[in-house]
């Protein structure tokens, strides 16, 4: 798929050596994050940042799919593949999805691809969902893990950080004017037009009160 090596290429931008489902290297950063707590610019860089304001700053703010490997090479925040989460997933019995983490002034967010739910479209969400993170409050260190529903047990935070990955993908006037050119849309056609799961789609119809102008 084109588009997914063209999320990974910034990878060569960050200089946190990890190789592709390197777990030592996932394992490694993260216990760095852990007893360290530096500035790092990558994060710094993106800290307060709106979702119009990234897609603005990386060309992307009227793209149909939104080009998310743009808006991460523009913050120097790179995206590896990982298989090690193991302790954290038994210390919590929770399914960890992704993790954001930082190195010096360099940063990088990891999805787990071991993960029987992770998708092509759930590994964009887990991205934007930790990019948000970073935005929303300056996170440098953050875990995302798998909620069988949806709000339980989610913190506001967490709700924060779907609601900014969802203005993300799905920006609102181009949702608008996607819903004007199709003939008849629907929910299906939609979550295509943004590469996005259905689920997504449906969350961000939702949450602008425009479940009433689509057809399911």
């Amino acid at each position: 798929m084109p588009y997914k090596r063209k999320l990974t290429k910034c990878r060569k931008r960050c200089t946190i050596s990890a190789k592709k489902g390197g777990s030592k290297s996932t394992a490694r950063l993260i216990r760095i994050q852990k007893e360290e707590s530096p500035m790092c610019e990558a994060i710094n860089g993106i800290m307060g940042k709106t979702p119009e304001d990234l897609l603005k700053g990386s060309h992307q703010i009227n793209a149909v799919p939104v080009d998310l490997s743009a808006i991460l090479e523009k913050a120097k925040i790179s995206v590896i593949p990982s298989q090690d989460f193991s302790e954290y997933e038994q210390n919590t019995g929770r399914r960890v999805l992704g993790a954001l983490a930082t190195k010096g002034d360099s940063a990088a967010i990891f999805y787990n691809e071991k993960e029987p739910s992770m998708t092509w479209h759930r590994i964009r969400f887990t991205v934007a969902h930790e990019l948000a993170h970073a935005c929303l409050s300056g996170d440098k260190f953050h875990i995302a893990f798998r909620y069988d529903d949806d709000k339980e047990g989610q913190s506001e935070e967490e709700i924060n950080a779907n609601i900014f990955a969802g203005a993300l993908l799905i920006p609102k006037k181009s949702l608008l004017k996607q819903i004007e050119i199709l003939l008849i849309p629907t929910i299906s056609l939609l979550a295509d037009a943004f590469d996005v799961s259905r689920s997504v789609m449906e969350a961000r119809l939702k949450f602008l009160g425009l479940t009433d102008m689509v057809l399911t």
